[in-house]
C-alpha cells in the first residue's frame, strides 16, 4: 500500500441518523446484506429503523434476509435504478448503490461509505 494511504472498507458502510450513528451494514461474498445496532445507539434509547429490525445486540445476517429487504426498499427502482447505474458507472447491486447514494435516500436515514460523516443539518 502506498504511504499516506489507508485502505478502504468497500464490504462496509455505516448508518446514521442525523449525527448519531445507528448501526453498520456488511455484505457476504455473494453481495447479501446484514446489519447490526452501534451499542451508543442502544445505549442512548435509539428507536429501532424498522419493525422487522428490533433493537438488540444480534446481528441480522445476510443469510436471514431481513435486513437486506428493507435497506434495499430505500432505493429506486425501474429506469431511475438503470439511470444511476449508468451515470455512475456502477455494478448494479444493492449495496454498491447503498454505497453511492444511500447519503441522500429517503427516510430519516443516511448510509455513508465507513470513512465518511454525515454533514451538520
Amino acid at each position: 500500500m502506498e504511504k499516506g494511504k489507508r485502505m478502504i472498507d468497500l464490504d462496509s458502510l455505516n448508518v446514521w441518523n442525523d449525527q448519531r450513528l445507528v448501526g453498520h451494514l456488511w455484505r457476504n461474498p455473494i453481495g447479501a446484506i446484514g446489519f447490526s445496532y452501534a451499542p451508543e445507539w442502544l445505549s442512548r434509547d435509539g428507536f429501532r429503523v424498522s419493525h422487522t429490525l428490533p433493537c438488540g445486540s444480534h446481528d441480522f445476517t445476510p443469510e436471514e434476509g431481513i435486513a437486506h429487504r428493507f435497506f434495499a426498499n430505500l432505493l429506486p427502482e425501474g429506469g431511475v435504478r438503470e439511470q444511476i447505474v449508468r451515470d455512475l458507472k456502477i455494478s448494479n447491486t444493492d449495496f454498491n448503490l447503498l454505497r453511492a447514494i444511500g447519503g441522500e435516500c429517503a427516510g430519516a436515514l443516511s448510509i455513508l461509505p465507513v470513512e465518511q460523516q454525515p454533514p451538520p443539518r
